[in-house]
């Protein structure tokens, strides 16, 4: 399996894009920036047409309720990942895998996990 591989380098910063950690915090020092604004992925996978509504505010665009379903339905997981598969660009076709929150526990040993968990409050402390 690949996974194994995978976790370890990620564990190491040693992946495609470089360390997660250090990507996440250079945005995460703009949270206050008024020109950022920060999502979540199970705010979206929770309420996607509510996600919608919320980037068309802070871009102050006007969008009737069929343009910001069908945005949605757009960014739905399954269609999303219909175009990563078939990406010309072959690490795309590897970022999207079942877009379930949480599956990651079907992934990963305990000891993984606990060092998942060791590598997120050494890096991502004081981050709420």
């Amino acid at each position: 399996s690949e996974w194994p591989e995978f976790c370890n380098g990620f564990l190491k910063g040693k992946t495609l894009h470089g360390c997660f950690y250090d990507h996440v915090l250079s945005w995460w020092q703009k949270r206050d920036d008024p020109h950022f604004l920060f999502l979540k992925y199970e705010d979206m996978k929770k309420n996607t047409t509510g996600e919608v509504e919320k980037i068309a505010h802070f871009l102050d665009a006007d969008l009737d309720t069929r343009a910001v379903e069908g945005i949605a339905e757009k960014c739905r997981f399954n269609n999303m990942k219909a175009t990563l598969d078939s990406s010309r660009y072959s690490d795309r076709r590897d970022m999207a895998r079942k877009g379930i929150v949480g599956d990651w526990k079907t992934c990963f040993t305990v000891e993984q996990n606990a060092a998942f968990d060791a590598m997120y409050e050494e890096k991502m402390k004081g981050t709420g």
